[in-house]
């Protein structure tokens, strides 16, 4: 599926806005600047990872009974080896490193629950690996493992509750209509319509519908009472009514297009792209991605495994039957060439089999005949 000439375009003029100073539009990554948002995330992580690595040593190192209770925690400090500290200190880091590369702190609504929860656990995982990685170079034998075992296991815990509470809250209070965002959706077709009725229906994601813009003529004369206006009016229209996001439902003429994405960029409204793909074969389909390129299955043929399983089940026990009720069989053959000749029942045989060509052929034949013959 080819990208239209005037997103490639929309593209391309972002890019030259990024290199003249402009707002930044990639969203995950290392690269780009981070934000406050993502900056508080990163040491809401770090805490994570301390309270992890204090739960560990919690879990390995006896407090004395006749400590006060305040003085658990300088205890637990103090008992622990320094490197222990500084290696933990390192594991924060590559924690941070590697959720902000998964995008783990950009805004919620881009992933699902379930996926955040994977990147979280791979993340942890992956940063606890090149932690272990680290030790293993420096031969740091000071350092417990399983302490450090621990603190992965705790931190990685510790993280999946706390981002799923925070989406839970997030989610709560968008449908209580805080925190919302406004979009306007340009065109008022089927698709714009079927839009409208999905992003209504999922409310906790936060998006409030403020209008169609009249994209055509006829759309603008059509007389849908949800139409606020034409393309001559969407930016001005947005500022007004504090769009953040505008969606384009239907493709627009090229340098439109442009004008519209430099512009929106440039007073902070984002702008999304949702074509109507193949007249609606392709709504309501996941987006896989094969390597870095987006792919929608239109139609996959699932593979009967049931079907092969059940095949392979009768192949075995037919197998298993024949060879069963064909062994009394075989054993009066063994016994009558035992009375016969001398010498085993059975021997192997290699040859090549004229008819295949030079493919080996290993077989089994009574010695006795082979004596004959």
């Amino acid at each position: 599926m080819a990208t239209p000439d005037y997103f490639d375009q929309a593209i391309d003029s972002g890019r030259r806005w990024n290199a003249t100073g402009g707002a930044r539009t990639q969203r995950f990554g290392i690269n780009h600047r981070p934000s406050v948002t993502t900056l508080f995330w990163a040491m809401l992580d770090l805490a994570t990872v301390a309270v992890a690595t204090l739960l560990a040593l919690r879990c390995r190192i006896t407090i004395p009974s006749e400590l006060p209770l305040l003085w658990h925690l300088a205890y637990l400090v103090h008992s622990a080896s320094p490197y222990l500290l500084m290696y933990v200190a390192w594991f924060g880091l590559l924690l941070i490193g590697i959720g902000r590369s998964y995008g783990l702190y950009e805004p919620i609504l881009i992933r699902s629950g379930l996926n955040e929860q994977r990147l979280t656990v791979q993340a942890t995982l992956t940063a606890g690996l090149l932690l272990c990685g680290t030790l293993y170079l420096a031969h740091a034998e000071m350092v417990s493992r399983i302490v450090v075992i621990l603190t992965v296991v705790f931190a990685t815990g510790i993280l999946c509750v706390r981002r799923a509470i925070w989406r839970k809250v997030v989610y709560r209070r968008n449908r209580e209509g805080l925190h919302t965002r406004n979009v306007v959706i340009v065109g008022a077709g089927r698709v714009a319509h079927a839009l409208r009725n999905h992003l209504e229906s999922l409310r906790h994601l936060g998006f409030r519908f403020k209008g169609f813009v009249a994209l055509t003529e006829q759309e603008a004369e059509s007389g849908d009472a949800d139409i606020i206006g034409d393309m001559r009016n969407c930016l001005s229209l947005s500022r007004s009514l504090f769009v953040d996001e505008i969606f384009f439902s239907v493709p627009a003429n090229k340098d439109l297009m442009i004008g519209i994405v430099e512009e929106a960029r440039g007073i902070g409204i984002d702008v999304r792209v949702v074509p109507d793909l193949y007249d609606g074969l392709a709504w309501n389909v996941p987006v896989e991605y094969i390597g870095r390129f987006p792919t929608i299955p239109l139609h996959r043929r699932d593979l009967p495994v049931a079907a092969f399983l059940l095949k392979r089940t009768l192949d075995a026990t037919g197998s298993a039957l024949a060879m069963l009720f064909g062994l009394p069989l075989m054993l009066l053959l063994v016994a009558a060439i035992k009375l016969d000749s001398k010498g085993p029942s059975f021997t192997v045989r290699h040859g090549l089999d004229a008819r295949a060509g030079p493919l080996p052929v290993t077989s089994f034949a009574p010695c006795a005949a082979m004596r004959r013959s």
